[in-house]
C-alpha cells in the first residue's frame, strides 16, 4: 500500500510540477514581451500593462520537438488585450534574444489540432463578424460567429486561413458549403481577424 501511495504521490508531483513550469513560461514570456508587468496592483490607465497576476494566459508551443519558445502562440487575457470581439492572440518566433510577431489574431482561441510528424499544429479560432454578409437571405446583413481553421505555411512562415468550419447567425447554423468558397477568397485577400 505504501508503494502505491508513493507512486501516486510521485505522479501527482510530476504533473503539478509540469503545470507550474508551463504556467511559469507563460508568465515569463508575457512579461518579457511587455504584455503584463510583475508589479502588483491596478494600472493607472489603459496604456500601462496589467499585473501578470491579474491576467490569464493561453500558451501553445508551436515548435514540436524543439524548445517551447522557438515558435509559440500566446494569448493574454486582460482588459488591455480583450474586447467585444475577443482577445488578441499572437504567434511569436524567437530571434536571438528577442521575439518577432508572426501573426496576430482577434477572436476566441478554441483549440489546436496536431499535424503529422513534427509539423506545426493547426489553430481553430471563433470569430465574431459584424454585419457584412446576408447569411439568412432576408435582404439584410447579419452578425455572425464563424469557426475558422488556420494552417502554418512553411514557405511564407505564417498562418493562413484554410477552412471555414461553421457559421452561426441569430443562433441558427448556416450551411457552410454555400458560403465556403466565397468567404475563403474574401478572407484570404484581407482577413478582418488577422493583422
Amino acid at each position: 500500500m505504501r508503494q502505491l501511495t508513493g507512486i501516486v504521490y510521485t505522479i501527482l508531483l510530476a504533473v503539478t510540477s509540469g503545470w507550474a513550469q508551463q504556467n511559469g513560461i507563460e508568465v515569463k514570456l508575457a512579461e518579457k514581451l511587455g504584455l503584463c508587468t510583475a508589479q502588483k496592483g491596478q494600472p493607472s490607465n489603459y496604456s500601462m500593462a496589467y499585473p501578470c497576476n491579474q491576467c490569464k494566459f493561453k500558451f501553445l508551443s508551436l515548435s514540436p520537438g524543439g524548445e517551447p519558445d522557438l515558435l509559440f502562440f500566446l494569448e493574454t487575457q486582460s482588459p488591455n488585450h480583450c474586447g467585444s470581439g475577443g482577445c488578441t492572440g499572437t504567434v511569436y518566433r524567437k530571434r536571438g534574444n528577442g521575439y518577432d510577431e508572426v501573426n496576430n489574431f482577434l477572436g476566441y482561441f478554441e483549440k489546436s489540432i496536431p499535424q503529422s510528424g513534427h509539423s506545426v499544429p493547426d489553430l481553430i479560432y471563433i470569430h465574431v463578424e459584424y454585419p457584412q454578409h446576408d447569411f439568412d437571405n432576408d435582404g439584410s446583413w447579419d452578425p455572425a460567429t464563424l469557426r475558422v481553421r488556420y494552417r502554418w505555411n512553411s514557405g511564407r512562415q505564417s498562418f493562413e486561413i484554410i477552412d471555414i468550419l461553421s457559421i452561426e447567425a441569430y443562433e441558427k447554423q448556416i450551411p457552410v458549403t454555400a458560403w465556403r468558397k466565397r468567404l475563403l477568397e474574401e478572407f484570404r485577400q484581407k482577413s478582418p481577424w488577422m493583422y
